[in-house]
């Protein structure tokens, strides 16, 4: 394989060469776009095909007393959310996993877009957590609504954490760094296998050097178009610079592990919530 991208590098500098400056930025552009083909996952169309981007609006409502009249104002401060969220079928059930870190509470609104950035569904949060199945502190598992599932197709294939091993090379879908209203799947080694909170969790490390950044979170991780976690948080250190210390990214990020019992778990949760009541009758 290197061996196949130096020699297209090789063949294009000469075309440069040949044709003169005129040509040089077409020429160049063909060899980032002969690099960009050849390292892009084949399993990336796949992927944001199943792919939503989430957007939580949060709403508080306070109650503030102003100066001379006593007239009390009400005043709305809201709080935005960002994430990724991936739909998965389980029998025939399509569920929606994403991360469990957004904000406390049920959000005033969601919205979904798809990951080219064009507009999906709007509906309440309320609405939607009537939806809830399971979670814990990586994953939150919701029964997709229908709406949704009309819109989006669901993946069918998923790999336990338990056949995973470190070394691993795994594909991540993230927003792009130029606009974050659209994404990329990149690649991404396995460093190491652990577990938190009896969640297992993937510590990895991206193999282009990019960072995993704030609205990344929930975004499937797939090995082989399988689905095996989300996205869980970035690794970041403290540096100290003109006496301020600020957040530097790494190509470090963790992810929250995918089990088969979680998904037993969230179906058996369908199925219970679509189960007739029992009835006096039907209890004996």
């Amino acid at each position: 394989m290197k061996r196949f991208f130096i020699k297209q590098v090789v063949i294009l500098l000469i075309v440069v060469w040949m044709i003169g400056c005129g040509g040089r930025e077409t020429a160049v552009s063909e060899i980032q776009s002969t690099l960009d083909k050849a390292l892009a996952s084949p399993y990336e169309s796949a992927i944001s095909q199943v792919t939503v981007q989430i957007t939580m609006i949060f709403e508080d409502l306070q109650e503030t007393t102003a100066t001379g009249d006593g007239e009390t104002v009400l005043q709305i401060s809201q709080t935005v959310a960002y994430g990724l969220g991936t739909l998965l079928t389980s029998n025939e059930h399509i569920l929606l996993i994403t991360h469990d870190h957004w904000p406390h509470g049920v959000p005033a609104t969601v919205q979904f877009f798809h990951t080219t950035g064009s507009f999906l569904l709007e509906m309440s949060g309320e609405s939607l957590y009537q939806h809830l199945l399971f979670r814990d502190s990586g994953t939150l598992i919701l029964e997709a609504p229908t709406a949704l599932t009309t819109l989006v197709p669901a993946a069918t294939m998923t790999i336990d954490t338990a056949q995973l091993q470190v070394g691993d090379t795994v594909e991540v879908i993230q927003r792009t760094q130029e606009d974050r209203q659209k994404t990329v799947v990149t690649s991404a080694q396995i460093l190491s296998i652990d577990t938190q909170n009896r969640v297992p969790l993937l510590t990895l490390r991206s193999q282009d050097g990019s960072s995993v950044e704030p609205g990344d979170s929930g975004g499937g991780v797939w090995k082989n178009g399988r689905f095996v976690g989300n996205m869980w948080f970035t690794v970041r250190y403290e540096q100290e610079q003109a006496n301020q210390t600020r957040l530097v990214s790494t190509d470090l990020s963790q992810a929250a592990g995918f089990t088969n019992l979680v998904i037993e778990l969230s179906t058996i949760a369908v199925e219970a919530k679509e189960a007739p009541a029992l009835t006096p009758d039907t209890a004996s």
